[in-house]
């Protein structure tokens, strides 16, 4: 997923090095195409990671570094700490770094496993279920 403004280079780039891939400026059920990817370049917003984490795949983060007091990169960090990602910073990002991050997970089927492993124990089942149960246990003066 990209702007609109990058699509046409962002397609170009893939061609050029004959990668499949799939560029839209939105997909409406990211979690299907999670889901059918063996690798996602992505942001590290909280619902991305999140859906990349119960999707069980390997991932390139570049953490958007004007995201409020920086949380896409402590989200990327996070999963970082538990090889469940290769975080790449966007200032170091350039065709030939994201290429050789391509070629070391393509031609590297362990290591894409492995990180999908990771983020797949990152995963916490119905976590929203267990927050807003918490938070209602607290108002209700059942927790401390």
């Amino acid at each position: 997923q990209c702007r609109d403004e990058d699509k046409e280079k962002v397609k170009s780039f893939y061609e050029q090095k004959n990668i499949k891939f799939d560029v839209r400026t939105f997909f409406s059920e990211i979690y299907n195409i999670f889901e059918k990817a063996d690798l996602i370049i992505s942001r590290s917003g909280g619902s991305t990671i999140s859906e990349i984490s119960a999707a069980r795949r390997p991932s390139i983060l570049i953490p958007f570094p004007f995201s409020a007091e920086d949380h896409q990169k402590e989200n990327a960090l996070e999963f970082q700490r538990n090889n469940a990602c290769v975080l790449l910073e966007q200032k170091e990002l350039n065709e030939k770094v994201l290429l050789d991050k391509l070629i070391l997970f393509l031609s590297n089927k362990n290591l894409l496993s492995d990180i999908a492993k990771n983020a797949k124990s990152i995963y916490k089942k119905n976590s929203s279920e267990k927050i807003t149960n918490l938070v209602i246990s607290t108002i209700n003066g059942e927790i401390n």
